[in-house]
C-alpha cells in the first residue's frame, strides 16, 4: 500500500506541474459535443462532476475494437473539475464508480423503453482516465445524423450547480428542435435575407461580436 501510495504521489506530481490559469481554457477551445436529443431527455441521476467529466470525454470519442472510448488526461480532468492534486485521485475514483453504475432510461417510441447502463468500464493508470462506453447508449452519442443537440464544453464546464447543467442542456434542446422545425417546415420557412451576412458567433466573445458587426457595418456605409 505505502509503494503504491508513492507511485500515485509521484504521477500526480507530474500532473499538477501541467496545469496552469490557462490550462481550462486549452482544454475546452474549440470543443463541442453532440447528444441525441433522446439522450437529452432521458431519466438518469448524476452530479455536476459526472456531467462534466462525461462532457469532456464527448469531445474525445473513438472506436477502438468496435466499442466507443475516449481518453481524458489527470491534469485535464483537475482543471474541468477545479480540485486539487492531492484529492484528485479519489475524486476520479469515486466519480468513475458511479458513472459505471449508472443506468439510463429512454423513451424511444410512444410505449417503447429501453434501459442500459452508461458505461461498460472506467480504467484510470499513468495519469489517464479512460473510459469505455456501454453498447445500449453508443447510438445516442456516436454518429448522429438527425435529432441531435451540439453542446460547446466551454460553457458546460462553467456550471457550478447540477440543476443548472440541466436546465441548460434541456433549454438548448428545445432551441434547436423549435429552429428546425421553423427553417423546415412546407410553408413559409424561416431563412435568412438573400443578402443577408452570416457570422457564427458559437464560442466567439461580446467584443468580437461588437467588432465584426462594426467592421461590416463600417463598410457598407463607405459604399454608399
Amino acid at each position: 500500500m505505502m509503494v503504491e501510495n508513492i507511485i500515485n504521489d509521484k504521477i500526480q506530481n507530474k500532473i499538477s506541474a501541467g496545469v496552469g490559469e490557462n490550462q481550462i481554457n486549452n482544454i475546452v477551445q474549440g470543443a463541442y459535443l453532440t447528444k441525441s436529443n433522446k439522450f437529452v431527455t432521458a431519466k438518469y441521476k448524476s452530479n455536476i462532476a459526472e456531467n462534466k467529466i462525461m462532457a469532456l470525454a464527448m469531445t474525445r470519442l473513438r472506436v477502438e475494437h468496435e466499442h466507443v472510448v475516449a481518453t481524458i488526461e489527470a491534469r485535464e480532468a483537475m482543471a474541468i473539475l477545479g480540485v486539487k492534486r492531492e484529492n484528485l485521485y479519489r475524486k476520479l475514483k469515486d466519480t468513475s464508480k458511479r458513472l459505471v453504475g449508472h443506468m439510463f432510461t429512454i423513451e424511444s417510441a410512444p410505449g417503447k423503453f429501453e434501459v442500459f447502463p452508461l458505461l461498460d468500464k472506467a480504467t484510470y493508470e499513468k495519469g489517464l482516465l479512460t473510459i469505455k462506453f456501454s453498447s445500449g447508449i453508443t447510438p445516442y452519442i456516436h454518429n448522429l445524423k438527425t435529432s441531435f443537440t451540439t453542446y460547446e464544453l466551454a460553457v458546460l464546464v462553467k456550471f457550478e450547480y447540477n440543476y443548472s447543467y440541466r436546465l441548460y442542456e434541456l433549454l438548448k434542446k428545445e432551441i434547436a428542435e423549435r429552429d428546425y422545425k421553423d427553417s423546415h417546415r412546407a410553408v413559409s420557412p424561416l431563412k435568412p435575407a438573400a443578402d443577408a451576412i452570416h457570422f457564427d458567433t458559437t464560442g466567439v466573445g461580446i467584443a468580437d461580436v461588437v467588432a465584426f458587426i462594426e467592421e461590416k457595418a463600417k463598410k457598407l456605409l463607405d459604399k454608399e
